[in-house]
């Protein structure tokens, strides 16, 4: 069904604010251990990353399936609303011929990512983890892009909000720190290095879903009202 704009951005805030819901429940419902600990009690904030709660047996040795379940559906949610924002890029910054084709590579990068984490929901990483962590890899990469050229975008655009500037540039090199720590802690073997590890994906999944979903009402502010 086709959505009017308005209709799209209200499902891509519906759906950012489904994953933080349903996420967190899925917290509760995870049945225990870590990576460097398959005695660990429940979901630890610091010590297990986002992936844990789509293993269908969790680090304990037991079954995970409603954490899984919650994990899927709410990661699928989100991938289908990133879709929808990606594909209003081109509507938005549509000022000049340098915004359209920039705002095209948006759209088809973003729509890459989406399909790449939507893929990360449904490659288990204890079933398939060479499959997940590749998607993994590749939709925090190209996001990273996509980011990279809405800075770009926003920089160019006389009317667009100039605080997107500081939104992407923050979260650009935060990725990118992220991404150092692969290189920094390749491999995870103490408590310590679990925790940067899991701190900073926690760090740049939030602030990723905040840079979405403050863009995403701030497209409806600024423009979309303005042209009621």
């Amino acid at each position: 069904m086709y959505l009017k704009k308005e209709q799209a951005l209200s499902v891509v805030i519906v759906g950012t604010i489904q994953f933080l819901i349903l996420s967190t429940i899925a917290m509760l419902f995870y049945t225990g251990g870590t990576r460097i600990d398959e005695t660990a009690q429940g979901y630890g904030f610091f010590t297990n990353f986002f992936s844990d709660l789509g293993r269908t047996t969790a680090y304990s040795g037991e079954g995970n399936l409603i954490s899984t379940i919650l994990f899927v559906t709410t990661l699928v949610g989100l991938g289908l609303t990133f879709l929808i924002f990606f594909q209003l890029i081109p509507e938005i910054f549509d000022r000049t011929d340098e915004e359209q084709k920039l705002s095209n590579y948006v759209s088809i990068l973003g729509t890459i990512s989406a399909f790449a984490f939507i893929g990360v929901a449904l490659t288990p990483a204890n079933i398939i983890p060479i499959i997940h962590d590749a998607l993994v890899i590749l939709g925090f990469s190209l996001t990273t892009l996509v980011l990279g050229i809405l800075l770009i975008l926003t920089l160019k655009d006389p009317v667009f909000p100039k605080f997107y500037i500081v939104i992407y540039s923050t979260l650009i090199i935060i990725i990118l720190a992220y991404g150092g720590l692969f290189f920094l802690i390749p491999k995870i073997v103490t408590l310590e290095d679990l925790i940067w590890r899991v701190t900073m994906q926690k760090i740049v999944v939030y602030n990723l879903l905040y840079c979405f979903l403050n863009q995403s009402y701030g497209i409806w502010r600024h423009r979309i009202k303005n042209e009621n």
